[in-house]
């Protein structure tokens, strides 16, 4: 305008250069139970929508990845319970996103003992003394029980300790056994076999 009249409409056009963003990594919790595996999808986005690679940046302590990132899964140690993790990041072609943390918690699970086989030697008519061994990987008090009988003698067991004592029968020679189970409360062990020679 010069005061008196305006000018004829002009058009200003304006560009707007796109600016490649970021990718954003998305964090997950998992849960499973002790001596199972997990499979995990990891995910990111991208607003301009470019392809995503995976990678894997920081290992888990207490177990191991197989498969290819995105599609990984998650095998935790023998026995291994509580928490654990693992990071990773996705790249859009040119940039990197944030680190992401996937967050595993392991669920502990009642493992059954482990009754240990064993042989002795006892002389004729002389009572033997000896030790039924089981362990148990939770460290619980367990309890043992005879669950098959000897046929050349008779034993007696503590149930507390496992402590025993085998007595052959009068004039009996070779070979007896009996077999035993351990229980931490929860669940037995396999049966275990104790061979004794009589000489």
């Amino acid at each position: 305008n010069d005061g008196s009249l305006n000018s004829a409409a002009a058009t200003v056009t304006i560009t707007v250069n796109p600016i490649n963003d970021a990718p954003v990594a998305h964090a997950q919790a998992r849960t499973l139970n002790e001596d199972t595996t997990k499979a995990i999808t990891l995910t990111g986005t991208d607003i301009e929508g470019s392809p995503l690679t995976f990678t894997i940046l920081t290992m888990p302590l207490h177990g191991m990845l197989t498969g290819t990132a995105p599609n990984v899964t998650y095998v935790p140690a023998a026995n291994f319970n509580g928490a654990d993790s693992f990071t990773f990041k996705v790249n859009d072609g040119s940039l990197d996103s944030n680190v992401a943390t996937v967050s595993l918690t392991i669920n502990a699970v009642n493992d059954a003992p482990v009754a240990q086989p064993a042989s002795y030697t006892t002389p004729r008519n002389t009572p033997l003394v000896g030790q039924l061994v089981a362990t148990d990987v939770e460290h619980q008090a367990l309890t043992y029980t005879v669950t098959t009988q000897p046929t050349k003698g008779t034993v007696v067991v503590n149930p507390s300790t496992g402590a025993f004592t085998y007595t052959p029968s009068a004039g009996k020679t070779g070979s007896d056994s009996f077999k035993f189970k351990a229980n931490d409360g929860i669940v037995n062990s396999n049966a275990a076999k104790i061979d004794i020679q009589i000489q």
